[in-house]
């Protein structure tokens, strides 16, 4: 079983989880902010100028196929 490896997934998950009796994820209880996931820094990465110099045509497909 890979159960072992997937816990710590399974864990992240269900702590950034919103829950509906407090509207927030206990990550947000604890910590006090929104998780940085990896869909937000591609996100935030794409809007920074110059980041698209030099990328080719596949590059940037590639880029909006994730």
């Amino acid at each position: 079983t890979k159960w072992p490896e997937k816990v710590t997934l399974a864990f992240f998950a269900d702590q950034i989880t919103t829950r509906c009796s407090t509207g927030f994820s206990p990550f947000y209880l604890l910590h006090g902010m929104h998780p940085i996931l990896p869909c937000d820094l591609t996100e935030v990465t794409l809007m920074m100028s110059g980041y698209w110099a030099g990328l080719s045509s596949a590059d940037l497909l590639a880029l909006r196929m994730c």
